[in-house]
């Protein structure tokens, strides 16, 4: 049904900057869309998420690259969609080598029983097919950073999860023994990050090392997840 308008400057901005073709294909798109350029918004933390999709490329540029979606499972966000980009390229003081040990640590957590050792480029094509067909589960790390207006959304993968390791909700995991955490030492002034080397489950507690200091029975609550890189 034709509708009616008191103002006529929106019908003629658009009349004279988009053609009958384009104005034609824009009206038809669904509701549902096909992608969406908006991305959620998710607080900082720990999710459980599910790998919905990735892709292998070339930019424009000529730099090739990796992307990965995943989709949170549980909690607050549930539905909500995070991604995670990875450019190899030179930039700064960025070298090929960290920017492909950084998909390289990614890949690692989502595979972690295959063989890395004999990769080549295209292999790592087919693994991400692989990925996205399986679609395994994993536990990410969310965290924002901004820098002028804009904020930028960090995706890190911690490790892979099986069914049986599900929690009913995002803040009941259990901390596993090789999980990267942070942990603020007594009498020190801020975090450091920290490995967990065994997790006593009974008592809810755990021992953490970073390889001068270890920690022996620290309680789950005084943990954070670790989201900085660890590459390979």
């Amino acid at each position: 049904m034709p509708r009616t308008t008191k103002a006529s400057g929106f019908a003629s901005a658009i009349k004279k900057a988009v053609n009958g073709d384009s104005w034609e294909a824009s009206r038809s798109v669904s509701a549902g869309g096909g992608g969406n350029f908006e991305r959620d918004e998710v607080d900082d933390g720990t999710y459980v998420a599910r790998l919905t999709s990735g892709r292998t490329g070339q930019d424009k540029n000529g730099n090739p690259y990796a992307a990965f979606d995943f989709e949170i499972g549980r909690g607050e966000f549930t539905g909500c969609t995070v991604s995670k980009f990875h450019s190899i390229a030179e930039r700064g003081n960025r070298t090929y080598e960290q920017a492909l040990s950084s998909l390289f640590t990614d890949l690692k957590r989502m595979e972690p029983d295959e063989d890395f050792d004999t990769f080549e480029p295209e292999d790592i094509e087919s693994l991400v097919e692989d990925l996205v067909e399986e679609g395994p589960v994993l536990q990410i790390a969310v965290k924002n950073t901004i820098s002028g207006d804009r904020t930028f959304t960090n995706v890190y993968v911690n490790r892979r999860l099986d069914d049986e390791e599900l929690p009913q909700d995002a803040e009941d995991w259990t901390p596993a023994k090789g999980d990267a955490v942070s942990y603020k030492p007594p009498r020190a002034r801020k975090f450091a990050s920290f490995d967990i080397v065994k997790v006593n489950k009974s008592q809810e507690t755990a021992t953490i090392t970073n390889g001068d200091k270890t920690f022996e029975d620290v309680a789950w609550a005084d943990l954070q997840w670790d989201t900085q890189e660890s590459p390979f």
